[in-house]
């Protein structure tokens, strides 16, 4: 029979398949932490493309929605002279803003009409504009500007002024191939010209 003694000094070393079955376990220890912080940080990176994607569909929303509220009258795209062949893929509307230039006094010394709208161009939401003291000037040709409001659009195609006093803003974004369509209904406060 073996003494204690003459086990313990027999086992200083590790074997040779102890030690490769440590380095196994390890080995997989570490490749399953690895596989679990590279599959976070994807998770992570895609939920950081979804959330600007939101915020950018948002903000462009809010935007149209802003001019539509503050508008003092609003017309239909088909009025306006070759507008709809200039910029095929526009809204379907234009806002129009009276804005009152004042003296000193407090008197109204001059009227000023600013007509706005939107066109989808390429994969960009723009913005066109043009200033007038004429509320009936409707010529399509005088929208200049280029104000880009968001990039990644894919469809502006849904958006339409309807007669029962709302409007119907809808736009698709597609960015990082996140697919998010954007819906909004305004009731419309001021004078519609069809």
């Amino acid at each position: 029979m073996w003494s204690l003694r003459e086990v313990s000094s027999r086992r200083k070393a590790f074997t040779i398949i102890e030690f490769l079955l440590g380095i196994a376990i390890i080995s997989i220890l570490l490749s399953s932490i690895y596989s679990l912080i590279f599959f976070t940080m994807n998770i992570k990176d895609r939920t950081d493309e979804i959330d600007l994607s939101l915020y950018k569909g948002r903000y462009a929303m809010e935007y149209i929605k802003k001019e539509i509220l503050s508008a003092d009258k609003i017309v239909s795209s088909s009025k306006f002279k070759e507008l709809d062949e200039i910029f095929p893929y526009n809204i379907g509307f234009v806002t129009v803003a009276k804005e009152r230039d004042y003296d000193t006094d407090g008197r109204i010394r001059a009227v000023n009409y600013n007509y706005r709208t939107y066109y989808q161009k390429d994969n960009e939401l723009i913005r066109i504009a043009y200033n007038s003291p004429k509320d009936s000037l409707y010529d399509g040709r005088l929208f200049t500007g280029y104000n880009q409001v968001i990039t990644g659009l894919k469809a502006l195609d849904r958006s339409s002024l309807n007669e029962d006093g709302y409007i119907r803003i809808s736009f698709q974004l597609d960015e990082e191939n996140n697919l998010l369509i954007f819906n909004s209904h305004i009731s419309i406060r001021c004078p519609v010209e069809f």
